[in-house]
């Protein structure tokens, strides 16, 4: 039982490891499709800022662009790009609502083992003759400080489910397994030679079979036992007998010779 506890002990950990594994690569994974919408939104926005509002070279028109994209892009995302008369613009987006800044230790780790997000790159048309280049990133401490939320929030989540299983699996192997001790206890008391020993059926079918063949057991070796202790009595009864037969014999047939034998 005590092994069977441990091992569903050390199972349950590695399934939690596993789980924070996911939340973790699920984390990567959302901020990888978040980074490619953001692509298709800004590129939809930009292209269409180009079409409809011809006034390129007025500077509130990078203004009004800006704001337009910052009001799209996900949390975390910056975006790169280039305008008609206007210098290539950079805006990124914030990321506090992810809330504390992930601990240095676990960034690494987490970059080491996913890498960084890969940037979403496009282009569109400006006018008939040009064409406007985007590009979208994910910020790697976004990322990480994303993947370290999950990992929070799933490691409380399975160390409240990982506790529940612990204790209700150790109380079921215990009492599941109650059964296997008087079965146990009956076998030695029947090599000791104990055969008025029953073992009651108690607990899951298999162990009342189980108890029921260590009863039979114990049932045929008292009737094996009996029949041989009848035989062997049998056995010094019929020498006896002989012995008796072959005294007489002797006392009777023999001893008379023996008086013929002298007389004559």
């Amino acid at each position: 039982r005590l092994r069977l506890v441990l091992t569903l002990w050390l199972v349950t950990l590695l399934a939690g490891a596993i789980t924070i594994g996911f939340a973790a690569a699920g984390a990567y994974d959302a901020a990888d499709r978040a980074t490619r919408n953001t692509l298709t939104r800004a590129g939809y926005v930009l292209e269409r800022n180009y079409h409809m509002e011809p006034r390129a070279g007025d500077p509130l028109y990078a203004e009004m662009t800006s704001i337009k994209l910052l009001g799209l892009m996900a949390p975390g995302t910056c975006i790169r790009f280039e305008q008609r008369l206007i210098s290539e613009r950079r805006l990124c987006s914030s990321w506090q609502m992810f809330g504390p800044v992930a601990p240095d230790r676990f960034r690494k780790t987490v970059t080491r083992i996913f890498g960084a997000i890969e940037p979403a790159k496009g282009n569109g048309s400006a006018s008939q003759d040009s064409v406007f280049g985007i590009e979208v990133t994910f910020d790697p401490v976004a990322a990480a400080t994303l993947a370290w939320q999950r990992v929070k929030l799933a490691l409380w989540q399975t160390l409240g489910m990982a506790a529940d299983v612990l204790c209700l699996g150790t109380l079921a192997i215990y009492s599941r397994l109650e059964p296997v001790g008087p079965i146990v206890r009956g076998l030695d008391r029947l090599s000791a030679g104990d055969l008025d020993t029953r073992v009651p059926p108690s607990g899951a079918p298999e162990f009342r079979k189980i108890a029921e063949a260590v009863n039979r057991l114990a049932q045929q070796l008292k009737t094996g036992t009996e029949a041989r202790r009848l035989l062997t009595r049998r056995l010094i009864e019929v020498e006896d007998v002989e012995r008796r037969q072959l005294a007489r014999d002797l006392h009777d047939e023999f001893g008379q010779m023996l008086t013929a034998t002298a007389a004559l």
